[in-house]
C-alpha cells in the first residue's frame, strides 16, 4: 500500500516541484525494501530508476542529496 500511495503522490506532483526528487527517492527506497523481502528484480530496477531520476533532478545543494546517493549506492551494490 505504501508503494501505491508513493506512486500516486509522484503522479500528482508537478515535474518542477521542489519535493518531486524527494518523493522519487522515497519511492525508490520503498521498492528496494520490497525487493529485499520478495527478491523481485523488477522492484530493484524500478527503485534504481526512481533514485536515478531523483538524482538527475536534484539541485547540487538539495538537502536530500546525500540520502539519494546512499539509496542509489545500496541498490547498485545489490
Amino acid at each position: 500500500q505504501a508503494i501505491k500511495n508513493g506512486e500516486e503522490a509522484l503522479g500528482a506532483t508537478p515535474q518542477a516541484h521542489p519535493n518531486r526528487g524527494g518523493i522519487q527517492n522515497t519511492l525508490g527506497g520503498m521498492l528496494f525494501v520490497r525487493f529485499e523481502q520478495l527478491r523481485a528484480r523488477n522492484d530493484l530496477q524500478k527503485g534504481i530508476e526512481r533514485s536515478e531520476n531523483a538524482l538527475a533532478t536534484a539541485p547540487p545543494d538539495h538537502s536530500d542529496l546525500a540520502a539519494i546517493y546512499k539509496n542509489l549506492e545500496n541498490m547498485l551494490r545489490t
